[in-house]
């Protein structure tokens, strides 16, 4: 069964290569939510919706992002493209190769999801294309871009569709610090405060002046 779906597919992915000019439909693509937070180790979704003014029979972007931050741990179609064919990475990667891959490079390449003839299509209007599960790594924290690149679409009747692109960006929360043992602030030495010695007053002495004494009697005349 695989022989029979891997020339499928091949030429599917052919047919996107070789289609050159736009038909006068336009469409779509971008990275929802366009802004997200997360913290480190966290898993989450980022999805790719589209938006088309047909309906579309295929879809096939590059996606790229900071590998240093995030990882993609799978990949699956979009509620748009029910029952499509999923297809990511250059032939003859498999799926897990190609994501194992885009997790050192930075890069999903390729990722297509496709409706064989006849078998449906994607409404037009806005339609999920696919979604991208997502880990943030661990004990690290930054801003991650998610950009769309190499964009292609078909219409019915496998006519080229011009796509404009809406890019967006993860920001992992790193870790909260675990605080270190405070170091206690010094408490300064009160300076003593000096009480000054009372000093003892010397007492000014009382002088008692001596006197000479006065002598008293009649002083005598001496006789003659």
């Amino acid at each position: 069964m695989l022989k029979l779906i891997a020339p499928i597919c091949l030429l599917f992915v052919a047919l996107f290569a070789m289609l050159g000019t736009a038909g006068a439909t336009s469409a779509s693509l971008s990275v929802t939510p366009a802004n997200q937070t997360v913290d480190d180790g966290d898993a989450f979704t980022v999805g790719i919706m589209q938006n088309s003014g047909a309906p579309t029979t295929g879809a096939e972007t590059d996606i790229s992002f900071d590998s240093s931050l995030l990882q993609v741990s799978s990949v699956q179609a979009g509620a748009g493209y029910t029952g499509g064919a999923l297809l990511m990475g250059v032939a003859p990667q498999t799926p897990a190769q190609a994501i194992a891959e885009a997790n050192t490079t930075g890069t999903l390449k390729n990722v297509s999801v496709f409706f064989l003839p006849g078998l449906g299509s994607a409404p037009a209007g806005e339609a999920e294309f696919v979604a991208l599960n997502m880990q943030a790594k661990a004990g690290i924290g930054g801003v991650s871009p998610v950009t769309l690149s190499g964009s292609e679409m078909l219409d019915e009747q496998g006519s080229p569709i011009s796509v404009s692109v809406t890019n967006g960006q993860v920001t992992v929360n790193g870790p909260t610090p675990t605080p270190g043992p405070s170091t206690p602030t010094p408490t300064p030495t009160p300076t003593p405060t000096l009480t000054p010695e009372p000093t003892a007053d010397t007492p000014t002495p009382t002088g008692t002046g001596s006197t000479t004494p006065t002598p008293t009697g009649a002083s005598a005349t001496p006789m003659r």
